[in-house]
């Protein structure tokens, strides 16, 4: 069974309400992988790189560029992302 996953709604675009855009991301994607009981450690990883999915210039690139392979937890990657783009 294949998924499609739309985060065409949840786009962060450079507004200054970061904690908002991370709370919609995470009932996007709680929706989307509520029936697949992920394990713990594939949660985390799907959370990291689907996140920059959700991501538009020049925050996507911060992404690309630094994630996901920098963080080993979704947590680790909201406070890196609340600490730099919270305004």
């Amino acid at each position: 069974v294949v998924y499609e996953i739309h985060y065409d709604n949840v786009k962060y675009r450079d507004n200054p309400d970061v904690e908002a855009h991370v709370y919609a991301f995470l009932l996007t994607w709680e929706a989307n992988h509520v029936s697949q009981r992920l394990a713990d450690t594939e949660a985390e990883r799907s959370k990291i790189v689907e996140f920059g999915m959700t991501l538009e210039e020049p925050t996507s690139r911060w992404h690309a560029k630094h994630l996901p392979n920098s963080v080993a937890t979704f947590q680790a990657l909201k406070d890196k992302f609340l600490r730099l783009f919270h305004r």
